[in-house]
């Protein structure tokens, strides 16, 4: 191996890979368009993989120290890594850029590489100990190269499960949705929609670039409502949190992933959910509604619009993403698990930290 700076990057090279360490927002920035590239080669990149997502994440929440690894074969980008150092005290963990709002984190490894490029980047990280002291990856899918990876006997190595994101397998025609939904629950649904068209005027629509802050607005506004009461701990309650979704918002949109729903009545919106529709699948991420109109269901009746759009548009599941939450499995999710890996060094191996 031998090191070189250039770039802003100190570049590595071993064998035919050539190794970045980005540790500068306006480098990391610059290596977009090579990113969504890459992003486009992995078949199980999510929409939290995506560089407009992880930079507005960095540029939001201001993190510790950037640490990512990028990773050329022949000039090509064929793997990043995007991390961070976080300290507090005498501890230093090395965790993944978008920690904390992203349900699923996870290096993008291009599958056509020569190399173990997972193995590669973790070699590297491992052999720059001496700027951390505790490794941190949460939400890892089933599919992580990281979960294959294999420590020393000097490390302290804890792979769990972490938390589960329920998903629904979707059939091909609305029409089918019987033969998967639990049927009390379309006729529940069916029911609180006949209801509320009773009571007043009902329209659903789907955000566009000129409607895309009135709807986000009414997001903020109708999550606000549910989540301040006492003992609750909404995620829209943060600032940084909102003003990250003002940023990535508008990117999601322009790239067509993001489908912000919103249920109106009487040309008041009373329910909103926040989703990704990326290749094969419909990811609902945040949902808020109006509790003066419970009776109605309207979380269930935006859930229910979107599932069908999700169907209609050729998406095979529903990922209603982490949580155990009731209602995911009232339409007949099932559990898939997502795991977290620990590792520090053994006390008797820690190295002095370096500045």
């Amino acid at each position: 191996m031998c090191d070189r700076c250039a770039a802003g990057a100190l570049v590595t090279w071993n064998g035919p890979a050539q190794i970045e360490k980005i540790t500068g927002l306006t480098t990391l920035s610059h290596l977009q368009p090579e990113w969504n590239a890459l992003w486009a080669r992995c078949p199980s990149a999510t929409t939290f993989q995506r560089p407009e997502w992880l930079i507005c994440w960095i540029e939001a929440f201001r993190p510790g120290k950037l640490w990512t690894l990028a990773v050329r074969e022949a000039g090509q980008l064929v793997g990043i890594a995007p991390l961070y150092i976080q300290q507090k005290e005498v501890e230093r963990t090395l965790a993944p850029v978008g920690a904390a709002i992203s349900d699923y984190l996870d290096w993008l490894i291009d599958p056509a590489a020569s190399g173990d490029i997972a193995k590669l980047i973790f070699r590297h990280i491992t052999d720059r100990e001496s700027s951390w002291n505790c490794l941190d990856f949460s939400d890892l899918p089933g599919t992580s190269p990281l979960l294959g990876l294999e420590l020393g006997d000097d490390w302290e190595w804890e792979p769990s499960l972490h938390d589960s994101c329920p998903v629904l397998q979707l059939p091909q025609k609305v029409e089918e949705l019987r033969n998967l939904v639990p049927r009390c629950q379309l006729r529940s649904v069916k029911n609180a929609r006949k209801k509320l068209e009773k009571a007043g005027r009902v329209q659903i629509e789907v955000a566009t670039p000129e409607t895309l802050d009135e709807l986000l607005a009414a997001l903020f506004r109708l999550h606000r409502t549910r989540w301040s009461q006492p003992g609750c701990a909404g995620t829209l309650l943060d600032d940084a949190v909102r003003q990250f979704h003002r940023s990535v918002a508008p990117r999601l949109l322009a790239k067509g992933v993001l489908r912000l729903y919103a249920l109106r009545f009487e040309n008041r919106i009373i329910a909103s959910l926040y989703a990704f529709f990326e290749r094969d699948t419909a990811y609902c991420y945040l949902q808020g509604f109006d509790p003066r109109f419970a009776e109605y269901s309207p979380g269930a009746q935006i859930l229910a619009a979107v599932i069908e759009d999700a169907v209609n548009l050729g998406k095979r599941s529903i990922d209603f993403l982490r949580g155990r939450e009731t209602y995911k499995y009232a339409w007949g999710a099932q559990d898939t698990p997502t795991f977290r890996l620990r590792a520090r060094k053994h006390l008797r191996d820690l190295p002095q930290i370096a500045a």
